[in-house]
């Protein structure tokens, strides 16, 4: 449980991060760097895999999450990645990750690198982001 807390606010010390496609540092990171790297502030080792485009669904990344977590879980609680289908066009082929955590307000919340807000935002998992949600898988 601790190392699900300190991975949980690795990836939250880095809100307001800027975006940067294939970004793996504290100036630019893009959603599955800011995964790699929080996993890696708590030992974590990744093979973490950089050769991706600008659309990760063409690169398997649900196939990379897998390889990774093992099978996605039924349920959801703090500290899972979440598998999502963002942007425009949503047609349920995962594109995009985050890190789940307890929002303050009750409920889960979703930290993660998103293109379209040009930095690492977090806000609560809402209805819009729940439709988005394609799998969850336990690090």
């Amino acid at each position: 449980l601790a190392e699900r807390g300190r991975f949980i606010a690795s990836a939250r010390n880095m809100v307001g991060t800027p975006f940067g496609h294939r970004g793996r540092s504290t100036r630019k990171v893009d959603c599955v760097g800011l995964v790699a790297l929080a996993l890696a502030s708590v030992g974590r080792c990744v093979a973490d895999r950089r050769s991706y485009g600008r659309n990760p669904e063409n690169d398997g990344l649900r196939e990379v999450c897998e390889a990774h977590f093992g099978p996605p879980v039924a349920d959801m609680q703090a500290g899972d990645v979440a598998l999502f289908a963002w942007g425009a066009g949503c047609n349920r082929t995962p594109n995009h990750v985050g890190i789940l955590f307890d929002h303050p307000n009750g409920g889960l919340a979703v930290v993660h690198a998103l293109a379209q807000n040009k930095r690492v935002i977090e806000h609560g998992l809402d209805d819009d982001s729940e439709a988005r949600l394609v799998a969850v898988f336990r690090p």
